[in-house]
């Protein structure tokens, strides 16, 4: 058994990263679309159209993730925001770790 692809010449690191619960359950209702099929077709999309519109020079402010579990009293607390590991086609994982690196500098 092994992850399904969606698609060929996927990474085969994931990219980790964090949402809020209501944000992957919303998330999980879009990627059941037939021309999706997978939550990672949806944020292959999502990346692509990220890099097109660059919300980021628009005014658009970056939200930082939370850990999904705090501890209060030595006990632990979930925050409401879930991991999930994202697996996009290289190219576009490439693109966007250029990106990255240049909003960085």
């Amino acid at each position: 058994m092994g992850r399904r692809k969606s698609f060929e010449n996927l990474a085969e690191q994931p990219i980790p990263t964090r949402v809020p619960e209501l944000l992957r359950t919303r998330m999980r209702e879009l990627a059941k679309d037939p021309s999706r099929r997978t939550l990672n077709a949806l944020m292959a999309e999502i990346m692509h159209y990220f890099l097109l519109e660059k919300p980021y020079e628009k005014g658009l402010r970056f939200r930082i993730p939370r850990f999904t579990v705090r501890f209060e009293n030595g006990t632990p607390v979930r925050t409401g925001w879930r991991q999930i590991n994202i697996y996009l086609p290289s190219d576009l994982k490439d693109r966007m770790t250029a990106e990255i690196e240049r909003l960085r500098t």
